[in-house]
């Protein structure tokens, strides 16, 4: 037997059921957006990828951490000592920010076994950890079954992607970028 509710009543039956509806299921949504630090997290996140993909090596530069910095200007010194050649931090972190000889081979040799595509067009992204300074960013890929997971922190103001803080044991393990 159909119940008989006055017409403004079913209205706004409606209007409250629409809203207790809107408010479970959009609680998740409502928290990341208001943490006004997701954003530029993301951003700065995606312009790493993007600028990998263009091989723009200034731009990588850029975006990642000091720590970053600091571990792969290591990691090309020692590289460079071992030709019996010689080259200053303070040079190789110009010619890094610039996008000179060291960093276009440093980089080239990593993007022939890292496709930044994987990120950007074929995994999905979600939100891990936040803490006030450090954020995770999830990603899935769709071919695997264990998702990579960023580290991201604020330095200065500013978001930058610890891509050695992330990777840097999974780099350690590919014979080319050793």
């Amino acid at each position: 037997m159909p119940m008989n509710l006055h017409p403004g009543m079913t209205r706004n039956l409606v209007i409250a059921l629409a809203i207790v509806v809107f408010v479970f299921f959009s609680r998740g949504a409502i928290g990341v957006i208001q943490d006004n630090e997701v954003i530029p997290a993301l951003e700065a996140t995606e312009s790493l990828f993007k600028a990998m993909k263009e091989k723009n090596y200034p731009k990588i530069w850029s975006v990642i951490t000091k720590k970053s910095h600091d571990i792969i200007i290591d990691d090309v010194r020692k590289a460079i000592a071992q030709t019996d050649t010689h080259a200053s931090i303070d040079s190789l972190q110009t010619d890094f920010a610039s996008g000179g000889r060291y960093a276009r081979e440093y980089w080239d040799a990593y993007l022939k076994v890292f496709d930044p595509d994987i990120v950007l067009e074929q995994s999905k992204w979600e939100i891990g950890k936040t803490g006030k300074n450090e954020r995770e960013i999830i990603f899935r890929y769709r071919k695997s079954d264990q998702p990579a997971i960023l580290k991201i922190y604020k330095e200065n103001g500013s978001w930058k992607v610890g891509l050695e803080e992330t990777f840097r044991r999974r780099r350690l393990s590919v014979p080319e970028l050793r």
